[in-house]
């Protein structure tokens, strides 16, 4: 699946990870589902919980949240349990 020129989902033994246009992968498939994708930002999902994915500098929010929007690559709003929380940058 495309999610942008360059960058594509991939699925190895029914986990998901991205590869760049040229196959080299770019993040390992170890997520159970990679959704939102936006600023070089993604979220991923491990046992129904979701985390955030910066592929410009590797940082990291690890899935841990009910769910997870990006509103860019500084700001992302999260719930934990029923509340929701904007979360700042990673």
């Amino acid at each position: 699946m495309k999610i942008s020129d360059e960058l594509f989902i991939v699925t190895k033994d029914n986990k998901k990870g991205i590869i760049n246009i040229d196959g080299n992968t770019i993040l390992s498939s170890i997520y159970d589902d990679i959704k939102e994708y936006k600023d070089n930002v993604l979220t991923v999902n491990t046992l129904n919980k979701w985390g955030i994915v910066n592929l410009e500098d590797g940082s990291k929010i690890e899935p841990f949240y009910n769910s997870i929007n990006i509103i860019n690559s500084k700001k992302f709003i999260y719930s934990l349990y029923s509340s929701l929380i904007i979360l700042p940058s990673i």
